[in-house]
């Protein structure tokens, strides 16, 4: 589905290093874009596990972390993490719950 196209290009945009240019994609609407994303397709692993992802990459700049609270992207990655049985993800989770805490 177009859902998991989107959750792949963040996570290319994501991984580029650069806090200004983390922090304008999240202002930009991508982290509800990526709340949309997992809540359509809640039980699409491939869905789950790039937008999980790109969630977890976006929550290691400071400067995002409010906007992704804001759009839910925590709640739905720790809904995720009840049926992504996969140990990064479960990793990822963790990493999203720490820094959005």
């Amino acid at each position: 589905p177009i859902a998991l196209a989107f959750s792949e290009l963040m996570v290319m945009f994501a991984i580029e290093e650069g806090t200004a240019r983390r922090a304008l994609l999240v202002r930009s609407g991508a982290a509800s874009a990526l709340y949309r994303c997992m809540l359509t397709y809640p039980r699409d692993e491939d869905v789950m596990s790039t937008a999980v992802h790109a969630v977890y990459l976006l929550s290691k700049e400071e400067s995002t972390r409010a906007l992704l609270m804001e759009s839910g992207c925590k709640q739905l990655a720790i809904g995720a993490s009840e049926f992504l049985d996969l140990p990064d993800m479960l990793r990822h989770v963790i990493e999203i719950v720490n820094h959005l805490s």
